[in-house]
């Protein structure tokens, strides 16, 4: 539990593999100076009808697996999706987590490569209102050089679609993803024989 007054940052996503742009992201936002601690939040049913390759089970495993090397309690990773019917509305979460938390305040964590899309986010204006956008810088693939994300400091555009194709044509993944995740997937097997080329 967190103490009264606390500033959170909420970051979803389908985590499907945890990547080193998502750890980067993670320690982007704690060195802002904007939040005290990160709520990692993997999605259960994606609100775009976005399929994932891992059960949500084992995505919150590799989660928790990609953030152990930061300090006790400066990232938690919730399930609370997966405890919840329907589809993941990432405004569900922060009302859930608003009434669990009473009293801290919330900001979300995104990608400048997603800025633009928020507006179609389900209820946007209410999420918006309850956890305002904590923007990480990330470099846009075929972007002029004055696009936001390609200014000095802008995190490298890594996808989890890069680290599952290359898992499952058999190449090494090590320089992607932390190194606990990577155990994690040869021992379970995840992504090795699918291919994921969108």
């Amino acid at each position: 539990m967190t103490r009264d007054g606390m500033r959170l940052g909420i970051f979803g996503g389908s985590f499907d593999p945890p990547h080193r742009a998502h750890v980067a992201a993670i320690l982007w936002a704690l060195q802002s100076g904007e939040v005290d601690r990160v709520l990692v939040v993997p999605a259960a049913r994606h609100a775009f009808g976005k399929a994932h390759r891992a059960p949500f089970a084992g995505r919150v495993a590799m989660c928790r697996l990609a953030v152990q090397e930061f300090a006790d309690g400066l990232v938690e990773v919730l399930d609370l999706e997966g405890r919840r019917e329907g589809v993941s509305y990432t405004v569900d979460t922060v009302r859930t987590l608003a009434a669990q938390r009473p009293g801290d305040t919330f900001r979300l964590i995104v990608g400048s490569d997603i800025v633009a899309d928020l507006a179609q986010w389900h209820e946007s204006a209410a999420l918006m209102a309850l956890a305002p956008p904590l923007v990480v810088p990330r470099i846009v693939e075929n972007a002029p050089d004055e696009a936001l994300g390609l200014r000095p400091g802008a995190l490298p555009m890594l996808s989890s679609t890069t680290v599952r194709t290359r898992a499952a044509r058999g190449e090494s993944i090590t320089e992607l993803v932390p190194h606990r995740v990577a155990d994690y997937m040869r021992r379970h097997g995840l992504y090795a024989t699918t291919g994921d080329p969108t």
